[in-house]
């Protein structure tokens, strides 16, 4: 069952509902957060741009993450083939 966590980005403050342990939403605010200060310090303005560009880096994270465990699905698939293939041969 899902329940109302409270948590500050950018100097607001949200109040969510998750099912996540307070653990699991202090890394994700500690991943944002990072995010945030990286993007400052690359001189994004701090306000709704800051979190515009963080969700796109993130989403291009996300996409590339998705991209390189197919690839290695597909890797790891071939080389079960190989040695299923080796060990019909014997």
């Amino acid at each position: 069952m899902s329940r109302p966590v409270r948590i500050q980005l950018l100097g607001q403050t949200y109040t969510i509902r998750t099912n996540e342990t307070d653990e699991h939403i202090a890394e994700v605010k500690a991943v944002l957060d990072g995010r945030f200060d990286e993007l400052r310090g690359r001189g994004a303005p701090a306000d709704q741009t800051l979190a515009v560009l963080t969700a796109l880096t993130l989403a291009d994270d996300l996409v590339k993450a998705r991209q390189s465990e197919a690839r290695l699905r597909g890797e790891l698939l071939q080389s079960v083939d190989a040695i299923m293939e080796q060990a019909a041969a014997q």
